[in-house]
């Protein structure tokens, strides 16, 4: 399946993970409620089993989906390619569940400045930040990702007799994180 740039304009989402989550047989699973790390998995595996794929290189094996996904800039992106079940095995053991290829924008064909910032209803802040820089023959695509939730939610309901909301840990993490890619071609 081959999701394009368009998907992306029509979904925004923080993060490249609920995007790819939007796709029959892939889900974006939460690890960690106190970091806000993600895992994807396809047809059911596990995360460790999905190969993360840059322009058809791997990134940093099983823990590609991990941290790989939540900062990838979607200014960046031209398509996404994910392949799924163990066909995708000819890639190697962490490619048993499938492979997500994530295809960046040619730097000489990519619009000089692309921008893109949302927020939702809980106060999540995301800014994707894209830029061209060509001089010569040389190409330059920095692409910038910045995400904020700083918003503390406690909304689940207490266990004791005394009525109210809270226990006293959030029901969503903390983020703040800011990413940095470059393509030069």
């Amino acid at each position: 399946e081959v999701i394009d740039s368009r998907l992306f304009k029509r979904n925004p989402g923080p993060s490249l993970a609920e995007a790819i989550g939007l796709l029959n047989g892939v889900r974006a699973q939460n690890l960690c409620g106190v970091c806000g790390t993600n895992d994807i998995r396809i047809n059911g595996m596990d995360g460790p089993y999905t190969l993360v794929l840059i322009d058809g290189m791997p990134i940093v094996s099983g823990l590609g989906t991990v941290y790989g996904f939540n900062g990838i800039p979607q200014s960046l992106i031209e398509r996404v390619e994910v392949v799924k079940g163990p066909g995708a095995a000819l890639y190697g053991s962490e490619a048993m569940g499938g492979i997500i290829n994530i295809i960046t924008r040619n730097p000489a064909l990519a619009p000089r400045v692309a921008v893109d910032a949302s927020t939702t209803s809980w106060l999540e802040h995301n800014v994707d930040l894209g830029l061209t820089v060509r001089k010569g023959r040389v190409s330059n695509l920095l692409g910038v990702n910045a995400y904020s939730f700083q918003e503390l939610i406690d909304r689940n309901p207490v266990t004791d007799p005394a009525p109210g909301f809270g226990d006293g840990f959030t029901d969503a993490p903390l983020t703040r994180r800011i990413s940095v890619f470059n393509k030069v071609a």
